[in-house]
């Protein structure tokens, strides 16, 4: 469901690239969220449930600025993940 809310999401920016663009990383998507909920402490599995409802909610009420800022915010704790997992597994020796 994740990766299908952003793929709806990118085609209906109505930008024919941004699906192109994003394919490779919806291909990731599974893996890397599978990593994360394995190896980052604090990561609540419905935490990007939570976010994606916040962000539908703007995007159904019509507030672009909104959409936006929830979005950025859903990009933020994504970026905190991943720096959090990638130190996770640099430190557990699993990138040598």
């Amino acid at each position: 469901l994740d990766l299908e809310f952003h793929l709806t999401l990118a085609k209906a920016s109505g930008n024919p690239l941004i699906p192109l663009i994003m394919d490779p990383l919806y291909r990731l998507l599974p893996k890397i969220k599978t990593l994360i909920v394995s190896n980052v402490k604090h990561v609540q599995r419905d935490s990007a449930q939570y976010l994606h409802q916040k962000i539908f909610e703007k995007i159904l009420s019509q507030d672009g600025e909104g959409a936006f800022n929830e979005m950025k915010e859903h990009l933020t704790v994504a970026e905190r993940d991943a720096k959090i997992l990638i130190e996770t597994i640099s430190d557990n020796g699993l990138f040598s």
